[in-house]
This record gives structure tokens, sequence and C-alpha cells, in this order.
């Protein structure tokens, strides 16, 4: 079975899509399971609910880390740092256009 891992442990892909993913896990000792996406800190995580700190694994893979026993996992791509950034560079935008506007105004007079 290719969600038992050797140590004992069994995962239960409840969802997964390209902004997160949800599972249970029931493990004898404690561990870290590994989502196939690339790290960035805009990804967060919650066991049991509780927001829990998303790791690298393997140079760019998601890993939380899980305690043993039975629990339910979720990841999820938070966008409002990239909203952000959006908004930071809009207004850097508008900032050089009315500079150029003052510019031009001022070399026609």
């Amino acid at each position: 079975d290719p969600t038992e891992a050797a140590t004992g442990a069994r995962v239960s892909v409840e969802s997964l899509g390209a902004g997160g993913a949800r599972a249970r896990i029931d493990a004898d000792r404690q561990g870290f399971v590994v989502f196939s996406r690339t790290y960035m800190p805009a990804w967060k995580a919650r066991v049991d609910e509780k927001e829990v700190r998303v790791l690298v694994a393997n140079a760019r893979d998601l890993a939380v880390a899980v305690p043993a026993g039975s629990h339910r996992i979720e990841i999820a791509w938070d966008p409002s740092p990239w909203y952000r950034g959006l908004v930071l560079q809009a207004a850097a935008l508008a900032g050089l256009v009315a500079l150029a506007l003052a510019s031009r105004r001022r070399s026609a007079r």
C-alpha cells in the first residue's frame, strides 16, 4: 500500500488541490508528512486545527511535523503576501507615472 510508510504510519488523503491539501494520519511515532509542493513562506499548515510551522524537506518540498497518534493535517496557500506585493507595485507604478507627468509639465513651461 503506497500510503503506508515503513514506520507504520498510514495517511488518508481527504482533499488535494493546487491551493491546499487535507489528510488524516495514524502514526505509531512522531514524524513528518511531506507534501510535493514548492516551499514558499505563504504556505500555512495546521495539525488538529492548530497552526504549526511549515518546514522545508528535500530542499524544496513542504513538510509538517506530526506527533504520534491520529491527526488531521491541512496545508493551505495564503495569497495575502502576493496581494500586498501587487498593491505595492501598483502604488510604485502610480508614483512613477505622477513623477513623469510632473516632469513633463515642468519641461513644457
